[in-house]
């Protein structure tokens, strides 16, 4: 039983500290919003309340190739999501060189959908 507790005490700060780290590398918080047409609509916040008004947006697929290199309008901006890739990465940069990064899947871009269940028949 003691074991088994500090497995869980050193899996709960593992799971903080990288936490941590994510949040100093990567301040801004980025959300996405996702319609059935395939756009995908990303804001950008500095805080809970506070969007980023200017940022530069890359969409990349997780092979490198850049899906989308656009700048935030009124906080926010949009893209078409490549429905021939499982996921992309999202990263903002503000002026002041904070960053922001999502990872957003094939599953949560289109949900109901089966990740890339057009290429896999």
């Amino acid at each position: 039983m003691r074991a088994a507790l500090y497995l869980l005490l050193i899996t709960l700060l593992t799971g903080c500290s990288a936490l941590q780290v994510h949040n100093s590398k990567y301040p801004l918080q980025v959300y996405t919003e996702s319609s059935p047409s395939g756009y995908v609509k990303v804001k950008a916040y500095i805080s809970d309340s506070e969007p980023v008004q200017s940022a530069r947006v890359r969409i990349k697929t997780d092979s490198g190739r850049v899906v989308a290199d656009k700048e935030l309008e009124a906080g926010e901006t949009r893209f078409l999501y490549p429905v021939e890739e499982n996921r992309v990465t999202i990263l903002v940069q503000d002026p002041e060189g904070k960053k922001g990064r999502s990872i957003l899947t094939y599953g949560q871009a289109f949900p109901g959908r089966e990740s890339g269940h057009i290429f896999n028949h």
